[in-house]
Formats: C-alpha cells, structure tokens, sequence
C-alpha cells in the first residue's frame, strides 16, 4: 500500500478546485465526474496511458479512482482524502491494490510524493 500526504496552506474547499481542475498542477491528467486519463512518457520514452473510474466524489472531502496502466493485468484503487487541520488541508493519498504489481510500488510512491509537491505548489503559489 502507498499511503503519502502533504499539508496545504489553504481551506479543503480551495484544495479540492485544484484537484479537480482540468488546468494546472497535473497537466497530463484529465478528470471528469465519471472517469480519468493521464497520457504520459515513461523514462525509457515509451508512450503510456493510465486511466480509471471515479468510485467515489465526495466535495471537498474524499475522490475515488480506480487506476491501471493500459498494460497492467487489473487496477489498482486510488483515495484521496482532504481534511481540514490547523493552517490549511491535508491532504492523504491512498492507493491500494498492488498484489499483482508489487514492482511497481515503489516508482508510484515516489509519483505520488512528487504529485503532491506539485499539488501544495500549485495551490500555495
């Protein structure tokens, strides 16, 4: 399991637009009310898609996602949770579901660690 999280000097309420934005802090990522898709390059310069589900959207508190590469043999599950604390949001990431995949674990904690950086700068700017 990966779970990260980051403090955001701002109300859920600001985090939760950014998250959601189609402009900005993921420019690779598209996100709709039903689903999402990131097209991106991998190190090697291989063209790769993610995508998934919206399982759960809860504004501006909880959003859930299934999240597969197109080559992964299942998803993974993705929460993100936004809870209000002294000085802003934290914000956790949660992504489960890694049995089949367990190689992959550490490159997409250290994604994660790097996308909620991005997610705080973003934000705070």
């Amino acid at each position: 399991m990966i779970d990260e999280s980051v403090t955001i000097d701002a109300p859920p309420s600001d985090v939760w637009r950014a998250l959601v934005s189609p402009e900005g802090w993921w420019p690779h990522m598209r996100l709709s009310a039903t689903s999402f898709e990131e097209r991106w390059t991998d190190s090697d310069g291989t063209r790769k898609v993610t995508s998934g589900q919206v399982v759960g959207r809860d504004e501006p508190r909880r959003l859930a996602l299934t999240w597969a590469d197109e080559d992964w043999p299942t998803h993974t599950e993705v929460e993100v949770t936004l809870t209000p604390v002294p000085g802003g949001t934290l914000v956790r990431v949660r992504h489960t579901g890694w049995t089949p995949l367990l190689e992959l674990v550490a490159a997409h904690r250290d994604g994660w660690r790097a996308h909620l950086g991005d997610l705080k700068a973003w934000v705070e700017r």
